[in-house]
């Protein structure tokens, strides 16, 4: 509404997006407004992926993990997504990249130590067994694949100490 003519503007828009997730068994109902956007119009195109995201870190916390038996969702795609656009546009620069971990040292483990698997590139489920079966601890942070570790891969531990791995979701 145009508040100097009280009638609806030709110029200014506003897109909404509401949709419910996820669709076998609803959990979460989410509605994204967008006051006068400056890069489009249409809430399907603004909106839409904007919900994706949200709905998407909201399953995370709440546990809730994606089903992979809908050939539906096989086929979302996110290149063109225009929050995409403004979402690298509001961010700062990445850092430059840290130097590469020190290696570990060649040779048989200390006695009750083990060597630490190399989890890199692996699913939260897969860094639990395999760091589990060296006889360490697995202590998993975030999501997605395993990016970093702690101690480094090769290096002794003692037995049934902790292996810290951060995930991060594949970009």
């Amino acid at each position: 509404m145009d508040p100097a003519t009280g009638k609806y503007s030709t110029e200014k828009f506003t897109a909404i997006f509401v949709g419910f997730v996820p669709v076998e068994h609803p959990r979460l109902v989410v509605a994204v407004v967008l006051d006068e956007p400056t890069i489009g119009r249409y809430g399907g195109d603004l909106a839409g992926p904007v919900f994706r995201r949200v709905a998407e870190a909201s399953l995370r916390c709440l546990g809730v993990t994606p089903s992979a038996s809908s050939p539906r969702i096989a086929s979302v795609r996110r290149e063109g997504d225009s929050a995409q656009a403004m979402f690298a546009m509001t961010r700062p620069p990445l850092p430059q990249a840290p130097p590469p971990p020190p290696t570990a040292t060649p040779g048989p483990p200390p006695a009750g130590s083990v060597r630490v698997p190399d989890a890199t590139g692996m699913a939260a489920h897969d860094v639990v067994v395999s760091v589990s079966k060296a006889g360490l601890v697995p202590q998993i942070e975030g999501w997605g694949r395993a990016v970093r570790q702690s101690p480094v891969p090769g290096s002794a531990a003692q037995r049934g100490s902790p292996v810290r791995v951060v995930l991060e979701p594949a970009s």
